[in-house]
């Protein structure tokens, strides 16, 4: 079932990640896992953290289409 509202927010989120790739190339890394009109998941890699963005249909809560979620290094010297 196609979901258009997902589908905008994807297309949003895409235009957002080529300005973050673009405002800070070289500090950050950006991997797109899927890429389909209703599924998205991408991995952020930075020097201390990683994050991991996944956009896709909700099957019984709306609150469910967008979920980030991070994950900071914490090195001892």
């Amino acid at each position: 079932m196609k979901n258009e509202r997902v589908e905008k927010i994807i297309r949003q989120v895409k235009k957002w990640i080529k300005e973050v790739e673009e405002k800070y190339a070289g500090a950050i890394s950006v991997e797109i896992l899927i890429e389909k009109e209703d599924v998205y998941r991408v991995i952020f890699d930075l020097e201390l953290c990683m994050a991991q963005l996944l956009i896709d249909t909700p099957f019984f809560a709306l609150i469910k289409m967008f979920r980030l979620r991070w994950l900071r290094l914490k090195i001892k010297k």
